[in-house]
């Protein structure tokens, strides 16, 4: 290897490791930004009881919103059409915007009915953008309780565009 590209790959090595750009900013930017949001199941099994009713959080439109711990790996809560949902989230801080969370709950339809639901995805945001690649599972039941039944999401996304600052 010559002396210049010693010095580049030394750079470059010295530049990796120094961790998250300053440019890149702390996973609280996401703080009470809210977005409004398509879920898309594409890879899916449930169970004989068919489709769940309602709306969920992985598939039609929902308003998130995230709430960062003081750390850029540990506590988060997610709030899907203002319910809130606890969960930890991981910051990557060399890869600016990008991030892992996984959380669940309760989630109450408008139709009234509740899914229960754990997730976990991989996550970008950038701008007024969030995208999101998830694995999704639930167990809804009925708003009138005659129906339960379960749905299982390999493969889901998420795209969604920050509203507008009142």
């Amino acid at each position: 290897m010559t002396g210049g590209m010693r010095t580049l790959a030394a750079g470059l090595m010295l530049s990796l490791a120094a961790g998250c750009r300053p440019d890149c900013g702390l996973p609280q930017q996401l703080d009470g930004l809210e977005f409004q949001v398509f879920g898309n199941v594409t890879d899916w099994t449930m169970g004989d009881s068919g489709p769940p009713p309602g709306n969920i959080p992985i598939n039609g439109y929902t308003d998130w919103q995230f709430e960062w711990g003081a750390v850029p790996n540990g506590p988060i809560v997610v709030r899907i059409n203002g319910q809130p949902f606890d969960g930890e989230g991981s910051w990557n801080d060399v890869e600016c915007g990008n991030f892992t969370a996984s959380f669940g709950g309760t989630f109450r339809a408008d139709d009234g009915s509740d899914h229960n639901f754990t997730t976990a995805g991989n996550f970008y945001y950038y701008d007024v953008l969030l995208e999101g690649a998830m694995a999704y599972n639930e167990t809804w039941t009925s708003a009138d309780g005659s129906s339960i039944g379960q749905l299982q999401v390999v493969d889901g996304a998420i795209s969604g565009r920050q509203y507008a600052p009142e």
